[in-house]
């Protein structure tokens, strides 16, 4: 039988229980592999770190959404809820993007 794998990127399980995630999808694929080997290991299954994309493109899509979420965030405290709306959605259409 052949190993798991990522039906976007192509990483596989063994991949992934050595910290190489291919995109955001592999974490939905392998989700109950990664929490089961989380709670083995540290006892616990939060991440607080930073996300890891093996890929330049989502690591660049990922860092913009970042940014958006700033210019979010000062938008809302200057009270430019035009500008604030249209950044929410190109946030969310980003986000959208990684998961393909």
């Amino acid at each position: 039988m052949a190993e798991k794998r990522c039906p976007s990127c192509g990483t596989t399980k063994a991949e992934i229980l050595k910290g190489e995630a291919g995109c955001p999808r592999c974490f939905s694929v392998f989700r109950k592999e990664v929490v089961a080997f989380l709670n083995a290991r540290f006892g616990s299954s939060s991440y607080r770190g930073e996300p890891y994309f093996k890929d330049p493109e989502s690591r660049e899509i990922a860092q913009r959404v970042e940014e958006l979420q700033e210019d979010l965030a000062l938008a809302v405290e200057q009270e430019d809820y035009e500008r604030a709306a249209r950044l929410r959605d190109e946030a969310e259409r980003l986000r959208k993007r990684l998961l393909q």
